[in-house]
């Protein structure tokens, strides 16, 4: 249920920022799932924000899952 929220999180936020370097997308996605850990919803939302658009924040989310698992080839069913 929590991957199924913070799916429509990602793809319902306005994205209002310039940050697209993957480094920096998942330094802010890692910043906004510990405010999300510790129920401070909007500012995690307004993290994430500061990305160019979902595109960056799905890529990013893969990324930390495919790093935490030890899977290198996963990804987001097309």
């Amino acid at each position: 249920m929590a991957s199924a929220w913070l799916w429509i999180v990602l793809d319902h936020l306005k994205y209002t920022g310039s940050v697209k370097d993957d480094d920096e997308c998942d330094t802010a996605l890692k910043g906004a799932l510990a405010l999300f850990s510790v129920d401070k919803i909007d500012y995690g939302k307004s993290l994430l924000s500061l990305m160019t658009g979902s595109a960056e924040a799905h890529a990013a989310l893969a990324r930390l899952i495919r790093t935490h698992f030890s899977v290198p080839t996963w990804d987001f069913e097309q």
